[in-house]
């Protein structure tokens, strides 16, 4: 959460006004400015619900005197949600196994995007080949 000057100065050129919605704009997945009490829990629970199930940075702009002001008496709602997932299609997995099975030898480069599943290909490859993958090698 940023906390900056009050609302009646923004825009008017202070040098404490950073504009943080502009600052965290690229770097966050979810960035909005609160202009009144009453607007911050349904912002909050969104801001939230963004940085859990994107992963990321969830930034408030708050500006001080709606800091200061009464909170509201309306609390940030919340349901859980299970983790999606983002797959191919079955042909499309397919066609790669296909592909896989195919090649003489197969190099995986993964990404971020592997994340959690390093133990699931350790223990595909190792099915596959017959032997344990080398201890040094790492998949990211």
């Amino acid at each position: 959460m940023n906390l900056s000057i009050p609302s009646k100065e923004i825009g008017l050129g202070y040098f404490q006004e950073t504009h943080p919605t502009g600052l965290f704009k690229e770097c966050s997945h979810y960035v909005e400015l609160v202009s009144s009490a009453a607007q911050f829990p349904r912002v909050l629970a969104r801001a939230m619900r963004t940085a859990i199930e994107e992963r990321g940075v969830a930034v408030i702009a708050l500006p001080g005197d709606v800091a200061l002001s009464d909170a509201p008496t309306e609390k940030p709602g919340w349901s859980a949600t299970g983790s999606s997932a983002i797959l191919p299609s079955d042909i499309d997995i397919d066609r790669l196994a296909a592909m896989l099975n195919e090649s003489e030898a197969v190099t995986l480069m993964c990404g971020s995007g592997t994340a959690g599943t390093q133990s699931g290909c350790a223990r595909g490859h190792a099915g596959r080949t017959g032997r344990p993958r080398d201890a040094r090698q790492t998949v990211h």
